[in-house]
């Protein structure tokens, strides 16, 4: 049985190696990669994602795959050693959730990899209407398929201290959460959210968690 697809509109990423996915561990070396989530490198071996990605799971049961589809060679998979989530993350919660969580990777991210760097600050230009793109390891909601990073551009809907909503353009679905939101600054793209969710059945809106916490 097939689910939705990833990132719905979206088209196969190849300029940004540091969004990754999140799989669960494998118990024989020739099973395929379940993806479970995404994430995005922000330091040789820290990668960033959604909270709620490790709900019913201890980290040593996850892995971290470096790829643009995780499912064909060549790819790299690196072993989760530890995780730390946001101390105010409230699961289920789409308002002020703070669902984000960081990994510790067991060993550091391949050298051609380099992180993302986060927004310092939020954007003056990250305002309603503002465009966005989306970057994800999507999987059908079965995790039987998907495995390729996608990016599509989505169009910023509402904008508070702690979320992001777009309603216009790419939506996540799948495996998407834990993927990038990313956008032109004066600095460089910058990392500004991390997606979380849509509407049931892949539908507007989008949801992310933001970055920068200014509560």
């Amino acid at each position: 049985m097939s689910g939705p697809a990833a990132i719905v509109g979206g088209t196969t990423d190849a300029g940004h190696p540091g969004v990754v996915a999140i799989v669960e561990r494998r118990t024989l070396c020739t099973s395929a990669e379940q993806v479970r989530c995404s994430g995005t490198l922000i330091a040789p071996r820290v990668v960033l994602t959604a909270a709620h990605c490790l709900d019913g799971r201890n980290p040593d049961e996850l892995e971290v795959g470096f790829a643009t589809d995780v499912q064909l060679a060549p790819r790299t998979i690196v072993a989760v050693q530890a995780a730390a989530i946001h101390p105010d993350y409230v699961a289920n919660q789409a308002v002020a959730g703070h669902d984000l969580a960081l990994l510790l990777l067991a060993a550091p991210a391949p050298s051609d990899v380099a992180p993302i760097a986060l927004a310092a600050t939020t954007p003056a230009t990250l305002l309603s209407g503002a465009d966005v793109t989306l970057v994800a390891f999507g999987a059908p909601a079965d995790h039987r398929d998907g495995g390729a990073r996608l990016t599509a551009p989505a169009t910023v809907a509402t904008v508070t201290a702690t979320e992001l909503t777009t309603d216009g353009g790419a939506i996540p679905c799948g495996a998407d959460s834990g993927g990038a939101v990313v956008m032109p600054t004066a600095d460089g793209e910058r990392l500004v959210a991390v997606i979380k969710a849509s509407g049931a059945g892949c539908v507007h809106p989008g949801l992310a968690t933001m970055i920068v916490d200014e509560q």
